[in-house]
């Protein structure tokens, strides 16, 4: 399937990078790169994470450590929505920021 991650995604991603750095630099390349690698597995099995039907048609997340990706399966595209730390209350995020089309 083809991956497409929205820009709200690649922000996050981006981030998730400048907190990580501000400990450990080398560390938030490779754990963004993780982040990425995960996204990418999501492409070969979109129907694997557990769907979220209260975010949307088709939502579904995936984990990795402590961060959730939010992604939506679409014909033949997976949508990476956001990466966002699991400790969030998605919920009332996603109900006052609906996620993207």
């Amino acid at each position: 399937m083809k991956l497409r991650l929205t820009p709200h995604a690649e922000a996050d991603l981006e981030g998730i990078g400048d907190k990580i750095a501000e400990r450990n630099a080398k560390r938030a390349v490779t754990y963004v790169q993780e982040l990425r690698d995960v996204c990418s597995r999501i492409g070969e099995f979109p129907h694997a994470g557990p769907p979220r039907l209260q975010w949307g048609e088709g939502v579904r997340i995936a984990l990795h450590g402590r961060y959730v990706i939010v992604y939506r399966v679409r014909d033949e595209t997976v949508q990476i929505l956001r990466v966002m730390h699991g400790a969030r209350d998605l919920d009332a995020l996603f109900e006052d920021e609906p996620l993207p089309e």
